[in-house]
């Protein structure tokens, strides 16, 4: 959900960044008030199936951002910025949505002078 609402943050404002979805404890799907709400906004999750989140994808990230604890052996030497604040989505897609679009205006600005990284 975060994801989804990121690149498309990213794309209407230029950026070169592009998000990916993982999670701690994931479940075979996506649930589907999730999905509906997504489709709602006109989005798509960014993942058919949820996966689960590696060190070395956390290391190779330029942003770290999580909803709930992620122990050291799934972030390896990664900084995490928590967003703990985030209403549980499937309960109410609408309160989550919102409180994840500030975080991600809030996070825009201070992604400005980052370099993006190199494509291979």
């Amino acid at each position: 959900m975060a994801a989804a609402h990121f690149n498309r943050v990213a794309r209407e404002r230029g950026l070169p960044f592009t998000a990916v979805s993982r999670g701690i404890q994931v479940d075979g799907s996506i649930p589907t008030r999730i999905r509906d709400g997504l489709s709602l906004d006109g989005l798509e999750p960014v993942n058919d199936v949820p996966l689960e989140l590696t060190s070395g994808q956390a290391e190779a990230a330029i942003r770290v951002l999580a909803f709930d604890p992620v122990s050291g052996d799934r972030r390896g030497t990664s900084e995490v910025t928590y967003w703990s604040d985030v209403p549980l989505p499937t309960t109410d897609y609408t309160a989550a949505r919102d409180v994840i679009i500030g975080h991600i205006d809030a996070l825009v600005p201070s992604l400005i002078s980052v370099e993006p990284p190199m494509r291979r």
